[in-house]
């Protein structure tokens, strides 16, 4: 309560200091009205408002995760709201991303209220497998190829171990995964089993005194065996 003298055509202001809970998601309707002696005119003597009160828009980019190098990984903000803003400018409600890095999105519904929400993406360790460069082996030989230290092995064969044995010509492709982060990949290597030819260069007659004979053989690097 307010007690005062007013004169005509004068003004006074007044500032409620009593405080409401207007915490509750709903519509507030405000009157405030005075009770003035004598008051000639009552049309100023009310004033009504309302405030509404609107929740937090609540976007869920999902828990941080870890992605395989090269991978691509959609981040979905839903269409459930009017407009969004990601950390990289860009506007729509999903985001592809392919590098770790936190991504932020902000988005307003349409009575303007805005949620956030962020997400931290890790890139894995996860590195390729190298078998071999293409190679070649001789006949009645054999080599190991390696994938190296991983969760799982699948080689074209159906095999699940580390190592492949090779004995004949082909194009050998391992599939590994790590178990953690689901990462696959994939190589491959050609490897050629060569067997030895022997090529003799000779006259249609040989003699005795004729100079020694001239063999060839390929590949380089064979031994000759025989007598004669």
């Amino acid at each position: 309560t307010v007690t005062t003298t007013l004169e005509s055509d004068s003004t006074m202001i007044f500032t409620f200091t009593g405080q409401a809970d207007l915490s509750a998601l709903t519509t507030f309707n405000i009157v405030a009205w005075v009770s003035l002696t004598n008051d000639e005119s009552t049309v100023n003597d009310t004033i009504a408002d309302s405030v509404t009160n609107y929740a937090i828009p609540l976007v869920n980019l999902g828990n941080d995760t870890t992605i395989c190098a090269g991978v691509d990984l959609t981040l979905d903000a839903t269409a459930a709201f009017t407009s969004y803003i990601w950390s990289d400018g860009s506007t729509n409600s999903t985001l592809v991303v392919n590098s770790g890095d936190t991504y932020v999105v902000t988005v307003f519904d349409a009575v303007g209220c805005s949620g956030s929400d962020a997400i931290i993406v890790s890139t894995s360790s996860f590195i390729a497998p190298s078998l071999h460069t293409d190679t070649t082996i001789c006949v009645g030989t054999s080599i190991d190829l390696d994938a190296g230290t991983y969760d799982a092995y699948l080689w074209e064969d159906g095999s699940t171990s580390q190592t492949f044995n090779v004995t004949t010509t082909g194009v050998y492709t391992v599939t590994v995964s790590e178990a953690s982060t689901s990462c696959t990949a994939a190589t491959s290597v050609y490897i050629e089993v060569l067997a030895p030819t022997s090529t003799f260069t000779m006259p249609a007659a040989f003699c005795e005194s004729d100079p020694a004979l001239t063999l060839t053989a390929s590949p380089v690097g064979g031994n000759f065996s025989g007598s004669g």
